[in-house]
């Protein structure tokens, strides 16, 4: 078993560090074989059914995936050996391609390939950030959402590696998304945008500039199977009022309203990403039960929220943490008028490490597998 698994640490440890190392499958491998950490809590059934399901969703995720490569690559013939499909490893915990062309002059022709089969590009630029995108950026993720999301990494340029100093300085004068996002430049100023950089984090440090000022971050679907454990860990009843922050297409508020006869409230930056979890409250026959505002959900009233989920870059979890759990507390301890004083839950699930402080450890956290999906919940319990 790996080194987590073996270091005294529970079983429940082990398999979340395995998500967030990329060796889940390998760790659930030796947790079906019945070795793990004994000398601390043994195995028990619960844990090799987790670890049972990661291994079902990891293998069809691999086949997923190995569907997906050959459906880009024949959208991508017309380009030739110009652009590659790169063939995923084995074992892969989510739906991510990368597609390596040898420089910008084909991104074009590979970014209409790929909307013709039902993609959409994350980030867009114009004017100066256009221009310096063209000169510095390397490469753009495109993105389809189904019952999950597949992402499409898509790459190019190999500049030489640059080290010590020359490494220092290109990471502090050479812009990125951020810097293109920060301030609208004409065409012929695509120059400053290497002195925007350096403003802008500066200003981000000194917390005079929030680092999403525009989003919560680019909109991945939390996979359809995932729904229902999810549901099951914030034990989610009839009663509850549960707010999504960055609710995208509306499908964590309306399958609570379907499945669990709760109130639902989803706030999302996107207009047309409200437009869609409308219509698909109006399609589910709840939207008596389901509000969908257009805002910034670090904004958001949960003077009413008794479950609260976030599925949004760890970065931004990072971010607003301390916030929601400041404000869920508050309305704990005094609740609106008509609500009753109750425990308040908020569930945040990801993939990637969110690197917390000591001073806001979660209730509990647990890996969830389900069909062709794997993630790692985290909840917060805030009591009166």
């Amino acid at each position: 078993m790996s080194d987590a698994a073996s270091d005294g640490e529970g079983v429940t440890d082990a398999l979340v560090a395995a998500v967030h190392d990329h060796t889940l499958a390998d760790v659930a491998r030796s947790v079906v074989a019945g070795v793990g950490p004994d000398e601390v809590s043994g195995l028990a059934a619960s844990d090799q059914d987790v670890a049972l399901a990661a291994l079902a969703a990891c293998a069809r995720i691999d086949d997923e995936l190995a569907r997906s490569v050959v459906e880009i690559e024949a959208a991508l013939a017309h380009l030739g050996d110009r652009a590659r499909v790169v063939v995923p490893e084995p074992d892969a915990q989510y739906h991510l391609l990368r597609v390596h062309l040898d420089d910008h002059s084909d991104a074009l022709a590979v970014g209409e390939s790929l909307r013709a089969i039902g993609f959409t590009v994350w980030e867009t630029w114009s004017g100066g950030a256009a221009e310096s995108f063209r000169r510095f950026g390397t490469q753009l993720t495109y993105a389809r959402t189904g019952d999950v999301s597949l992402v499409v990494s898509v790459r190019w340029g190999h500049r030489a590696r640059r080290t010590g100093w020359r490494s220092v300085a290109a990471r502090a004068v050479v812009p990125t998304a951020g810097d293109w996002e920060a301030i609208d430049l004409p065409r012929w100023a695509w120059w400053a945008y290497s002195f925007v950089r350096p403003v802008r984090q500066a200003a981000e440090r000194l917390g005079w500039r929030r680092r999403y000022p525009e989003s919560l971050g680019p909109f991945l679907a939390t996979p359809d199977a995932l729904l229902d454990p999810l549901f099951a860990f914030a034990d989610l009843g009839p009663g509850d009022v549960v707010v999504d922050i960055g609710c995208g297409d509306g499908r964590i508020v309306v399958a609570a309203a379907e499945r669990v006869g709760c109130r639902a409230r989803g706030v999302e930056r996107s207009a047309d990403l409200a437009a869609a979890a409308r219509a698909r409250a109006s399609a589910a026959g709840v939207a008596h039960l389901v509000d969908i505002e257009v805002g910034d959900g670090r904004d958001v009233d949960l003077s009413d929220a008794t479950v609260v989920f976030v599925f949004l870059p760890v970065e931004v979890v990072r971010e607003i943490l301390a916030d929601l759990l400041d404000r869920l507390a508050s309305n704990v301890n005094t609740p609106a008028k008509g609500v009753t004083k109750r425990t308040a839950r908020l569930v945040v699930h990801e993939q990637n490490p969110l690197a917390l402080t000591s001073a806001h450890p979660p209730a509990e956290r647990r890996v969830l597998a389900a069909g062709n999906a794997v993630t790692v919940a985290h909840r917060w319990d805030v009591r009166g």
